[in-house]
């Protein structure tokens, strides 16, 4: 996979107008494009600023930027992001069906303003982020050499990545009452009081299964094991509080569940790719 910046190139088909680049710890100003925008981030971490809003950028993300909604990135050093440019006007126009799958309605609103659009970030599991790896080097590979029916595969492995995409975007953002109930009590717990200290056995005993049973079932249907569901959603609780309030490190640290801050500036780092402090200042340059 490339590692630098690097534009692979851009080609027109009758549906789909693909272009492929990879931005390493590169800084973009607020910008707007006449076609749609995937980005997904394969390593490190950083922000993206949509709308004037600042969003964690974080290892295994993926989301949809429309046509025309201003937006920038701050990537911090040994970040690597893919952004794919497409013709939204036309995307999956032969392919009714795909339309219909929920986790695409979700990933490309049609019905939100400008002005009020929030993109929808998914968090994919490692099998499925390893998935869209796979299909990133298909379509970098056909794009490089250019042999015969290349436009065609690069459309077909593009048309399936975001279909591995709408899925995961399905299960994500399914509300705990859509799960199967022994699961929904447990993510239900952890969203009410991931502040607090969660016992996995606790949650197993609530979701009435064996630990090893329930650590099966949580990760089948979430696609996350319960500590990295837990960890996940605490990191993105204190990135949210980072960039919008002024209390120190330490209390919001607390306020997110991690009861020893030197923990919680290691573990922020491992997730968004920098230091809380470094976080802080980047996020609010960004918008300042």
């Amino acid at each position: 996979m490339l590692k630098n910046q690097f534009i692979t190139g851009c080609f027109p088909v009758r549906n789909f107008e693909f272009n492929c680049s990879f931005q390493n710890g590169l800084h973009e100003e607020l910008h707007a494009h006449n076609a749609g925008e995937l980005c997904l981030v394969f390593s490190g971490g950083g922000s993206v600023i949509v709308n004037n809003r600042v969003f964690p950028l974080m290892h295994g993300q993926a989301f949809i930027i429309p046509r025309k909604i201003p937006h920038g990135f701050l990537r911090f050093e040994h970040t690597q992001t893919c952004l794919i440019h497409y013709n939204d006007n036309y995307l999956l126009k032969d392919h009714p069906e795909a339309r219909q799958v929920a986790g695409y309605k979700l990933l490309f609103k049609k019905n939100c303003g400008r002005r009020d659009f929030t993109p929808d970030i998914i968090l994919l599991s490692p099998e499925r982020l390893s998935e869209a790896k796979m299909h990133v080097k298909f379509m970098e590979k056909e794009l490089l050499c250019r042999n015969s029916g290349f436009r065609t595969a690069i459309t077909g492995s593009f048309i399936s990545l975001l279909m591995l995409l709408a899925r995961e975007a399905e299960n994500r953002f399914k509300s705990p009452a859509v799960l199967p109930d022994d699961i929904a009590r447990a993510v239900s717990e952890i969203e009410k009081h991931y502040q607090e200290k969660i016992s996995i056995k606790a949650l197993a005993d609530l979701s009435n299964l064996p630990r090893t049973v329930f650590f099966r079932r949580f990760q089948k249907e979430t696609g996350f094991t319960p500590l990295n569901y837990i960890t996940n959603l605490r990191i993105r609780q204190a990135c949210s509080r980072l960039s919008e309030s002024r209390a120190s490190i330490t209390h919001i640290a607390w306020e997110c569940g991690f009861q020893d801050s030197n923990y919680f500036s290691r573990i922020f780092k491992k997730y968004a790719g920098c230091p809380p402090r470094r976080y802080r200042k980047n996020s609010r340059a960004a918008v300042s």
